[in-house]
């Protein structure tokens, strides 16, 4: 036992960090091996030929204009806000801009408008924009709007929200987003 410890005191740890080293390259070599075997035998794996002529140009990014000139007021959240008004929590899935009443709200995108009472659907290809809080100027269902066009004015209140905002939720998929990775 003394001469273990003895060897260990002098040049045993030299020894030990060497083995340790050996042990993790040899480790690191069986992994690369093992990944190179699966990348052949995978249907997925193609040439760097193959790869580049797949390669596509990523479409431009889709901004959209703001739904009033005012602030935000509330943003988008996928979870439950308190609603002090109210004195309730509940899910938010839109975002609420500040509009007094009679202020422009306007077409954050090109799209067919669809009205229901205070409320102003706004839809393409790619999206659906509810608006509440709107009273609808000069627009009928089924008309075809320009982004940036005016849609009608702030009604001055939004049920279940409050007053001087316009609510607007939108949805992709069907599935509520923010639209504020949208604004430019």
């Amino acid at each position: 036992m003394k001469k273990i410890r003895v060897f260990f005191q002098n040049t045993g740890h030299y020894w030990l960090a060497v083995v340790c080293v050996m042990a993790v390259l040899l480790s690191a070599l069986w992994t690369r091996d093992e990944q190179r075997l699966s990348a052949r035998e995978s249907p997925a794996h193609v040439d760097g030929a193959q790869r580049l002529a797949s390669v596509t140009a990523s479409p431009a990014p889709v901004f959209m204009a703001a739904p009033t000139a005012d602030a935000v007021v509330r943003s988008f959240s996928e979870e439950a806000e308190y609603f002090p008004d109210f004195h309730l929590y509940a899910l938010h899935p839109g975002t609420d801009f500040y509009a007094e009443k009679g202020d422009k709200v306007f077409a954050a995108f090109d799209g067919m408008v669809s009205v229901d009472g205070e409320t102003v659907w706004l839809q393409n290809a790619s999206f659906r924009l509810r608006y509440r809080g709107v009273v609808p100027m000069k627009i009928k269902d089924g008309q075809t709007v320009k982004k940036g066009s005016v849609l009608g004015e702030a009604a001055g209140y939004v049920p279940y929200e409050g007053e001087n905002l316009v609510c607007v939720t939108l949805y992709q998929n069907e599935k509520p987003v923010d639209i504020a990775r949208f604004f430019p």
